[in-house]
């Protein structure tokens, strides 16, 4: 297995976001979030600014909404082809994420039309154009929204960065996949993508896509499902099923699901062990974390049969080993939070719990 001789990756501290406690006989949720990012190459310097994430090409982003019970989500990941003609690719993506981060956050009803993924993309991408802060570049971007008090989750994903969906259930015991959204391709290794392209090249055949060409889906979530939103770093280097071995044996890790009786069998934990909620924070790190190390490791290695490779041949192209990219993962834990009950108690029972923190750490 060949590695980079200086690995780092970086775990953004995960944050707990819940509803607001009101009567109710409807369930709600609170969200663990956490980010990790590795780039394909540090291109950071002591004079760049140390707030700035180094995610290479990758951005992200994660959010409260205007609306206090939801909360917003996403990755984009730039095209990498602009640096052949001088221009960096992540100054788009990183602003495309800026402005979907800013027009998320503003969001007061996020089960409006205004607060759908592909309304926001729509509006942070025009938002984007008309600042100029970006003179050319394009990306793929996959935004996200979870309505905390019903737990729908709505996703929008334009290109071939994408997200993952895992339910723990013993109906389902050799795999918690639950969904996987499809990339969106023109062809082979060229993505549907958002750009901003100068006129002097618009001749020259780059490619350019409306956010109105996203795939819009909708789940409605349940207790101790796990969202997972990622660049094509990941799936190019890991099989979904790769991606759900790991998501079980983290979660079984720190207790937000559990195997009993069988090892094949996973469920989640309801209601939580007396301490397990301190470990749930925690654990979402340690989740976020274990698949950019998995995707890093299987993209630097030159035996390995990844899925990019697959997907290559299948166009006639001779590919070997892995695909070393930038890596980045955003990753949600849901958990039902019981409301107070009619004649109940006032605070209620909140299945999860649990602050922020920050947790950076470098291999």
């Amino acid at each position: 297995m060949l590695l980079p001789r200086s690995l780092r990756l970086t775990v953004k501290g995960s944050r707990s976001f819940a509803t607001t406690r009101h009567a109710s006989r409807q369930p709600s949720y609170t969200c663990y979030l956490s980010a990790a990012y590795s780039p394909k190459k540090h291109r950071k310097t002591p004079t760049q600014d140390p707030e700035v994430p180094d995610t290479g090409e990758d951005a992200f982003f994660l959010t409260s909404m205007a609306d206090a019970d939801a909360v917003a989500l996403g990755v984009a990941d730039g095209v990498g082809g602009w640096s052949d003609i001088g221009v960096d690719p992540s100054l788009f993506s990183r602003a495309l994420c800026e402005d979907l981060e800013t027009e998320a956050s503003a969001i007061k009803n996020v089960a409006s039309r205004a607060g759908s993924p592909k309304s926001i993309l729509e509006r942070a991408f025009t938002k984007l154009v008309e600042s100029k802060r970006v003179e050319a570049g394009s990306s793929t971007a996959c935004v996200a929204t979870i309505g905390l008090k019903t737990g729908t989750l709505r996703v929008a994903n334009l290109g071939d960065s994408g997200y993952l969906l895992f339910r723990p259930s013993p109906s389902t015991p050799k795999s918690p996949l639950f969904h996987a959204s499809s990339p969106q391709t023109h062809f082979f290794n060229a993505p549907l993508q958002l750009s901003i392209i100068p006129p002097s090249i618009r001749s020259s055949g780059h490619l350019t896509d409306h956010p109105s060409a996203a795939a819009e889906t909708t789940h409605q979530l349940q207790h101790g499902d796990v969202v997972c939103i990622v660049t094509d770093g990941v799936t190019d280097n890991l099989s979904p099923e790769s991606i759900a071995s790991i998501v079980r044996e983290e979660m079984r890790v720190c207790g937000a699901w559990t195997s009993d009786p069988s090892p094949s069998e996973c469920t989640p934990t309801l209601p939580v062990p007396p301490g397990t909620e301190d470990h749930l924070g925690p654990g979402v790190d340690a989740l976020a974390r274990a698949i950019v190390i998995a995707a890093k490791k299987a993209g630097w290695n030159t035996a390995n049969e990844v899925p990019f490779g697959r997907e290559a041949r299948k166009y006639g192209y001779e590919y070997e080993g892995g695909k070393p990219d930038d890596i980045t993962v955003v990753v949600g834990l849901v958990r039902e939070v019981r409301e107070e009950r009619e004649g109940g108690k006032g605070e209620g029972e909140e299945m999860g719990g649990g602050g922020g923190w920050e947790n950076k750490a470098r291999l």
